[in-house]
């Protein structure tokens, strides 16, 4: 499509318009709200009867702080950003405490989502069609639907990042003279806002960053476009970058910095010189990447990798024509690039995962979607046939989608059982229902979980015992005429080989004045204690009762173990709450 250059007053330099404006039809509209629905309808029903995860219970513990300064200090102990704890907490004010309220946020963040990657295909390929199958690529996936239904900021922060990249292509492919002001400061608070809701965002911020002196380089429209920019809108630009850097480098100095390379969990996706060189760790990563972000075809998943390699040649091929260096089409495969190549030196240095976990790496899949289409948009250009008619294209798109949703669909299952109810179970059946219980930090939150729909209020903390390493917190936990008192240890799993154990055990009868306080001990999932669980019945015998405690029942169940005591000195404590 043909059209007139656009003089820039000031240049002497025409800058082209190379991307036509898709029309969207009323059909079109209409199916890609069809396409939202179903996505809507797969995560409430799913959301309102599968269990909400152990990390997940932890970001509602967190939201229903009920000061600000116990809120920000639960904050700074965790290792994300503040503002989706802010939004989960209004949301759980506004509609309860219900998995779906929990969930609200995440899932509406998932269908903003399916909207804007539709919108930015559309920007892309000039063609409504194709980009109502980009958005149900993205919004009927098994991954977005699973980051959709935890309760944790990654589907916001994704919705944010693609709210800034709709803005940046319009950035971008808009003459200076016609750019609504809206435009960068769309982008610069969104940013700003995806920066203080996670951290991957960051990897976001530098390809926002370094994209256009790549694009620069690449094309002479680029670079009249970026000439007219900084000549006509200085400090506009300026802003729209500066104010989420500003943002992100203070998130850092605050809070990332001081947990960056605390990743255990995660610690295959961080490389150690020890066990292979930089190479193979990057080559097996990008293995479990690339099946992570694509459908799972074949027992290994050997046609998913052959069908990556060949996009990433045509990908290759298509940067190399000046026809598609000029298109917008060409910013996704950059931005995608630089994201990628930034993440790989942050897990080298053991600041961040290279693949993993699907939350960790969320923050790719909606741009390599987006990219993806932009190259089968590019194919069907290039292929001088019927085969280039935008609904072959868009129409065989939609039946992949529809096929690969089908699969996942009719394979998945549904969790509505607490994990650790069977611990919760035999806690119950060998030590009853006691008036008070000690928690490490791990299992209080599993126990917070457990007790959800109930009113927690603080009855006592002490965070000088806190920063110690000791049970500093203790809450009170009621449901109409049932009432419960939990004491929180700052040690993350307690050792029973260590005297320490049994001195929160003490301090928690002081506290609680509890005649009898019970330990609720359930080993973290994937990891072995240091300590011989077998022998917890012995180390109570013999370093309760220098602590005060008098073991009266130890329950070793593997490596889970539930204890129930009382105090030496009698039942009423030193200290009350």
């Amino acid at each position: 499509m043909k059209t007139k250059p656009d003089k820039s007053p000031g240049t002497g330099k025409a800058f082209e318009r190379k991307d036509a404006a898709p029309v969207w039809t009323a059909a079109s509209s209409a199916a890609l709200a069809a396409v939202t629905a179903l996505a809507a309808l797969i995560l409430i029903s799913q959301g309102s009867r599968q269990f909400v995860g152990y990390d997940s219970f932890w970001h509602v513990f967190i939201a229903r702080q009920e000061t600000w300064g116990s809120f920000w200090r639960e904050v700074a102990d965790n290792a994300h950003p503040p503002f989706f704890y802010l939004l989960l907490d209004a949301a759980i004010k506004l509609l309860g405490n219900t998995f779906l309220a929990y969930r609200a946020i995440s899932i509406g963040a998932t269908l903003v989502s399916t909207i804007l990657v539709a919108r930015i295909a559309a920007k892309i390929t000039s063609n409504a069609w194709l980009a109502v199958a980009a958005g149900a690529a993205f919004g009927l996936s098994a991954n977005a639907i699973e980051i959709g239904l935890e309760v944790r900021a990654y589907a916001l922060c994704g919705a944010l990042m693609l709210t800034a990249f709709s803005a940046y292509l319009d950035w971008l492919g808009t003459h200076p003279a016609r750019l609504s002001a809206r435009t960068p400061a769309l982008f610069g608070a969104a940013m700003t806002a995806a920066v203080l809701t996670n951290y991957s965002a960051f990897f976001f911020l530098a390809a926002a960053i370094t994209t256009p002196f790549v694009l620069y380089i690449c094309h002479r429209r680029w670079r009249v476009r970026l000439f007219a920019e900084v000549h006509q809108r200085p400090l506009a630009i300026f802003l729209m970058f500066c104010v989420p850097l500003a943002a992100a480098l203070s998130s850092f100095i605050v809070q990332a910095r001081h947990w960056a390379g605390r990743m255990a969990h995660v610690s295959n996706f961080m490389y150690d010189p020890g066990r292979e060189s930089p190479l193979a760790f990057v080559a097996r990563t990008t293995r479990e990447l690339v099946l992570l972000m694509s459908p799972r075809i074949g027992a290994d998943g050997s046609t998913s990798l052959v069908a990556a390699l060949v996009l990433l040649a045509i990908a290759l091929w298509l940067a190399s024509r000046r026809a598609f260096r000029k298109r917008l089409g060409l910013i996704p495969l950059v931005f995608l690039a630089v994201m990628t190549a930034a993440n790989i030196p942050a897990a080298l240095t053991g600041r961040y995962p290279y693949g993993g976990p699907l939350r960790h790496a969320y923050y790719l899949l909606p741009l390599a979607i987006v990219a993806l289409f932009a190259v089968i948009a590019a194919i069907g250009r290039a292929i001088p046939s019927r085969c280039s008619w935008p609904r072959f294209w868009a129409g065989a798109s939609a039946l992949a989608v529809a096929a690969n949703c089908w699969f996942w669909m009719s394979a998945g299952t549904i969790t509505a059982v607490n994990p650790a109810q069977r611990q919760l179970d035999r806690f119950r059946a060998v030590l009853g229902t006691p008036q008070a219980v000690l928690a490490d930090q791990y299992n209080f939150v599993i126990l917070f979980g457990h007790y959800h729909d109930w009113k927690w209020r603080l009855a006592w903390q002490d965070t000088g015992a806190q920063a110690g390493g000791k049970m500093w917190q203790v809450w009170d936990v009621s449901r109409g005429e049932e009432h419960l008192r939990v004491c929180r240890s700052s040690r993350w799993q307690f050792d029973l080989s260590q005297p320490e154990s049994f001195a929160d055990l003490a301090d928690c009868l002081a506290r609680t004045r509890a005649a009898h306080v019970a330990l609720f001990r359930k080993q973290q999932d994937g990891f072995l204690p240091a300590w011989k669980t077998e022998s917890a019945a012995q180390y109570a015998r013999d370093l309760g009762p220098r602590q005060g405690v008098d073991p009266e029942r130890v329950i070793a169940d593997g490596n889970d173990v539930y204890l129930l005591c009382r105090s030496r000195t009698g039942a009423s404590g030193a200290h009350a709450p």
